[in-house]
């Protein structure tokens, strides 16, 4: 499939070849190899809603975001580990837009994604082809 991205020529000085893409996503698979019991469900990627996403740009840049930090954050479930991919807005590259939402405990710091896999499971991509030695 083709996509028409001249309207988005910022994007177009970040995007990678399909080649280098799926070699890094080889090499992150080989260096997280054992990370889990099941490697079958171990992340290789996340699957982010685009209104969520969305809605999180717009809650950035309407506090002057210019930002949005991933972090990285595992959950033990009973001995089974959850992989979270936590979206932060930030300003000026480097601050943490990290305040508390009203009085309700919950701060600016959103678990809007979903790991894959588990979810995902059986969706073709030629992100997701086998890497050469498995």
């Amino acid at each position: 499939m083709t996509y028409k991205i001249n309207d988005f020529t910022s994007l177009t000085d970040h995007a990678v070849t399909l080649h280098h893409a799926q070699s890094w996503i080889c090499a992150w698979k080989q260096a997280t190899a054992g990370w889990h019991p099941d490697d079958n469900i171990k992340p290789n990627s996340f699957r982010i809603p685009i209104e969520d996403l969305q809605n999180l740009l717009t809650l950035a840049q309407g506090n002057k975001g210019t930002f949005v930090r991933a972090y990285l954050a595992v959950v033990d479930n009973e001995g089974l580990r959850e992989s979270k991919l936590l979206l932060v807005p930030c300003k000026d590259g480097e601050t943490d837009m990290v305040d508390e939402i009203g009085d309700t405990g919950l701060y600016t710091i959103y678990d809007l994604t979903s790991p894959c896999p588990p979810l995902c499971q059986g969706t073709s991509s030629e992100l997701n082809a086998p890497c050469p030695d498995e």
